[in-house]
């Protein structure tokens, strides 16, 4: 029988850093084994971001050590998370950064818990929805294909802060969470902004009618939806060959999530991701999302 890799998704809420080995003993024995991977899912890209090369007593946000901040979790500080870094590889455990480009914000907690450094660095990047509203009003989902106002592509400034996260911290590897493979809405629904209309022409040579946000949407969507989806496709390809090839360059690894619990023909429907193509653009290792019970 073919041996199986134990991988994990947590957050700082299942390890103690007042032991002396930020409780990994304890997760280990609650567990029942040693996990071969774990990955830090539920922190956001403004950790990447804010990082300056210094790991020192400054306290994490709240919304880099557990799922939307809950109230009542340990503070940690950037030593502290190195020092988990340390203790999980002293047992053989490997461990990836995640980040999700969705949901950088919940109204339901309030502002308290709203990632400040994406609203206040990267506010180009949020969603323009089909009907005209941008995700900024709602949950902070963000579209890391887009350009920020500089002319750069996010993706070059995502993977420069990104290997030196990775590096500063001895990380094994990133995890692209929720909102990096396929946005947190669907393709009929978003994103119909000025930058990636403008990529869909250059890429498509479709000249879009210069129209409201709402009826330039209902245009594509009416006369060339299955381009629209193609284009998407490819651009996804090529955000992950640039990320890839970047991080395998410098000896890190990278997993992907599945597309919000979609197969193949359905995540390329309906979110524009084509899995064969990330596969050939260098995706090895996907999650696969599975929630029936959930949804």
């Amino acid at each position: 029988m073919a041996a199986y890799r134990r991988c994990y998704s947590i957050d700082l809420r299942c390890f103690d850093n007042s032991l002396p080995d930020y409780g990994v003993g304890n997760y280990i024995e609650r567990l029942g084994c040693v996990p071969d991977l774990l990955m830090n899912h539920e922190t956001y890209v403004d950790q990447i971001h804010m990082h300056t090369g210094v790991i020192d007593d400054t306290f994490l946000e709240p919304q880099w050590t557990s799922q939307r901040a809950v109230p009542g979790v340990q503070r940690w500080t950037k030593r502290q998370f190195k020092g988990l870094i340390e203790a999980l590889h002293a047992k053989g455990i490997r461990i990836y950064q995640g980040a999700e480009a969705a949901w950088n914000y919940w109204p339901e907690y309030g502002l308290i818990n709203r990632c400040d450094y994406t609203y206040e660095n990267f506010s180009e990047l949020f969603i323009l929805h089909a009907n005209g509203r941008t995700s900024e009003e709602e949950r902070g989902c963000i579209n890391p294909l887009k350009h920020l106002k500089s002319g750069e592509w996010y993706e070059d400034i995502l993977v420069k802060d990104l290997l030196c996260f990775l590096n500063d911290y001895d990380m094994d590897g990133f995890f692209a969470a929720d909102g990096f493979a396929g946005l947190d809405c669907p393709v009929d629904q978003g994103d119909f902004s000025e930058d990636m209309v403008n990529q869909f022409e250059a890429y498509s040579e479709i000249e879009v009618p210069d129209l409201p946000v709402n009826e330039r949407a209902d245009w594509i969507l009416a006369n060339c939806r299955y381009e629209w989806t193609c284009f998407y496709a490819d651009r996804w390809a090529d955000f992950y060959r640039k990320l890839s090839g970047a991080l395998y360059a410098g000896n890190k690894e990278l997993a992907i999530f599945s597309t919000w619990t979609e197969g193949p023909a359905d995540s390329l429907r309906d979110y524009g991701i084509d899995y064969g193509k990330l596969s050939k653009a260098g995706v090895k290792v996907m999650c696969l999302e599975v929630m029936e019970e959930v949804i």
